[in-house]
């Protein structure tokens, strides 16, 4: 090569050294201190050049200590990508950067080259992506109080339109009083449990709390829609098996079972009927909420669960909802280890199957323990209120048996 060319090479160096928008620290591996840096590193810390060359690689960090271990490190490997550090200015400001780094020999000893990019602007892009994220959040959230709010307060204003148009006999009286005072206290329940779970995200992964009577929860909450159910001209009935205890919080399966039942007023017709029931399955519960209403169409049916989904019989009726119920529905019910689909053939009805875990019997008799197996691909059960026509589902398989 001739030494024109040698120069010219020399020169490129230079310039790629000096025009390069990465600041770039040459630094001796063992003592720390810096060699050399180019333009882009003295406006990035705010040191001149020359200042530069009278520090050190701690010096230009907000950690010294963790800086030195840090070289030590480097020193031992080739080449690599530190994780984000926080390095500190002229000035005493702190700024997250991020860092390559290579080595090659050097007069007897190892130099190491370290480039070094401002993370300012990408941490700013990050904070404002987890701002808009929590942001979602909290909107989703409001969304879904306010769909839960819904219920218990159509089912307290059916209750004192009752007692205030005086429609009510006086014997029914106190029943819609100590209704309108369930009502106000699961609201209070579910303001307090929202703030628990804002606080907690291992409350919100774990809803499986201490064992729930099924039927009472079921009765408790048919009695409370019943005035609502009245209202719409619609027939609400209710038969359960005494005492089966499933392994769910109380609250929640209160959410449960009036998103379900509300969902079945709502969109039944008038003169209707709604029946909820419930039979033994195994080691799990079979809860059943159907109605003889307009029914879902096979193509929307699949979808019935997806968040703020509503089908086009319900906008064409102009039913009010978000489209919220069923989807916390599914999330409720999975969260306990549950199942949750629905059924319907279009005009003839829709009926919604929810399978719950069932709990150890304290008094050791036969019931079987919550134990997951695969259930038989075709297995069908039935359930029935008295003076009512059963229905039947086949249970999905991998379920419990």
């Amino acid at each position: 090569m001739s030494p024109t060319a040698i120069e010219r090479s020399a020169e490129l160096q230079r310039r790629v050294f000096a025009e390069v928008s990465d600041a770039i620290v040459v630094f001796d591996a063992a003592t720390a201190r810096i060699l050399d840096s180019n333009p882009a590193a003295t406006r990035l810390f705010g040191w001149t050049r020359e200042e530069l060359l009278d520090l050190s690689i701690p010096d230009l960090a907000a950690d010294p200590e963790n800086a030195r271990a840090t070289v030590a490190s480097m020193a031992r490997r080739v080449a690599g990508v530190l994780r984000p550090r926080i390095a500190v200015r002229k000035d005493g400001s702190h700024f997250p950067v991020d860092i390559r780094f290579d080595q090659f020999p050097w007069r007897g000893g190892t130099a190491c080259v370290a480039m070094v990019r401002d993370h300012s602007r990408r941490q700013r892009a990050d904070d404002y992506l987890a701002l808009k994220l929590r942001e979602s959040i909290v909107r989703e959230s409001l969304l879904s109080m306010s769909h839960e709010l819904r219920t218990p307060i159509a089912a307290i204003k059916a209750f004192a339109d009752g007692l205030r148009t005086g429609a009510v006999p006086e014997a029914q009286r106190r029943q819609f009083v100590n209704g309108i005072a369930r009502q106000s206290e699961r609201l209070a329940a579910l303001v307090d449990h929202s703030l628990v779970l804002a606080m907690s995200e291992e409350a919100a992964r774990n809803i499986r709390g201490p064992s729930t009577d099924l039927a009472a929860g079921v009765k408790e909450t048919v009695a409370d829609l019943q005035a609502w159910a009245g209202r719409r001209k619609v027939r609400l009935t209710a038969c359960v098996p005494e005492r089966m205890d499933v392994a769910i919080d109380r609250l929640e399966l209160f959410r449960i079972l009036q998103n379900l039942i509300g969902n079945g007023i709502k969109h039944n017709r008038p003169g209707g009927r709604l029946r909820v029931c419930a039979e033994r399955a195994g080691s799990e519960a079979l809860v059943c909420v159907c109605d003889d209403g307009p029914g879902i169409p096979p193509s929307e049916l699949p979808r019935v669960f997806d968040r703020f989904y509503r089908g086009e019989a319900a906008r064409r009726r102009e039913v009010r909802g978000l489209g919220l119920g069923l989807s916390l529905v599914r999330e409720l019910v999975e969260a306990c280890g549950g199942t949750v689909w629905a059924e319907s053939r279009e005009g003839k009805g829709a009926s919604f199957w929810v399978l719950l875990p069932l709990v150890r019997d304290p008094r050791g008799s036969s019931r079987k323990t919550l134990q997951l197996r695969d259930r038989k691909p075709a297995s069908t059960i039935r359930c029935a209120c008295p003076g009512t026509d059963a229905v039947t589902t086949k249970l999905p398989t991998g379920t419990n048996s």
